[in-house]
């Protein structure tokens, strides 16, 4: 894959950190993707791997259209997500972690379905959930559950419990313009604090719009190798920790437009607090008295997930 001559459709941002063998083979899918028209950004928190510069030196000298950038020291996790964007001209934007993987025909459904969809900015697809080994341990369907116009879908998404896997939708297919637009009424990065892509993604969502696809292209994996899928038989129960509240409830709203989204994302988040910390809190009490376990995981799907192709 030849480097760009001109300004590529779609930019990938890769921050990462250390883990070289997950961002080879998180790199290998990215290159794998049948829509060629992008390049990637590669953003690195220095960690002493150094097998890091040697992967993307490799790619590059294959021809892949990869730039990478070593920061003299570590700026910090979300300070280095954001970096990704710097100097970034292509009309659409894609976050990429060091260790998840892509679908072969993800960008090109993603890129797809925005350019349909000119009133959209951000198109989002379903997650499958792996371990560390690789193994499939739960999945995110139906993000077609996202699809709203701008201000249309706040409400739903933060009605909608963190355990359900909303905040994925961060790692969807970007118009850049409205991307940085968004970034701007949050300091021009993401908030430190409990949540910060959830106060980015409610930004966002006040003044864009979104597409989703049921279509599961992206795996994300997890830092363990655990088996089982998190609790989502009463996935209402679960959130943010209570400690946490005042604070997340905050950095939201004054990361809203001042119209009447705000007063009604206010009463959206003091909702489901009362229920986090009355029903759900006398929930999980009871069933823990009782012997039995309240977060009780419903399992994965069977079948191929990838629902029509496979990984590189």
């Amino acid at each position: 894959m030849p480097l760009p001559e001109s300004i590529p459709a779609i930019t990938i941002g890769l921050p990462c950190y250390g883990r070289p063998t997950f961002l080879k083979e998180a790199l290998d899918h990215l290159l794998g993707q049948t829509f060629t028209d992008f390049e990637i950004h590669v953003s690195e928190n220095p960690s002493g791997a150094e097998d890091i510069r040697e992967i993307v030196e490799a790619c590059r000298q294959a021809g892949a259209p990869i730039r990478h950038h070593r920061h003299a020291t570590n700026i910090g996790v979300l300070r280095n997500f954001v970096s990704v964007l710097e100097g970034v001209q292509s009309p659409f934007f894609l976050w990429a972690a060091d260790d998840d993987l892509r679908h072969p025909e993800s960008l090109a459904i993603l890129h797809a379905l925005l350019t349909a969809n000119p009133d959209r900015a951000l198109a989002a697809c379903s997650v499958e959930v792996i371990n560390i080994e690789g193994q499939t341990i739960d999945h995110h369907p139906g993000f077609s559950r996202f699809s709203a116009p701008a201000g249309q879908g706040l409400a739903s998404f933060l009605t909608e419990p963190e355990i359900c896997g909303k905040a994925n939708i961060i790692y969807g297919l970007f118009r850049t313009e409205a991307l940085r637009a968004t970034l701007a009424t949050t300091g021009g990065g993401l908030p430190e604090g409990w949540g910060p892509d959830l106060v980015f993604l409610s930004a966002f969502l006040s003044r864009f719009g979104v597409i989703g696809t049921d279509r599961v292209l992206l795996r994300k994996r997890t830092n363990n190798a655990r088996m089982k899928p998190l609790a989502k038989r009463f996935p209402g129960d679960f959130g943010w920790p209570r400690r946490e509240y005042a604070g997340l409830r905050a950095r939201i709203l004054a990361a809203l437009p001042d119209t009447p989204l705000r007063a009604e994302a206010a009463a959206v988040l003091d909702t489901r607090q009362r229920h986090i910390a009355g029903l759900g809190g006398l929930r999980r009490g009871a069933m823990k008295a009782l012997g039995l376990d309240a977060s009780a995981p419903l399992q994965p799907a069977s079948g191929d997930v990838w629902a029509g192709g496979s990984a590189p």
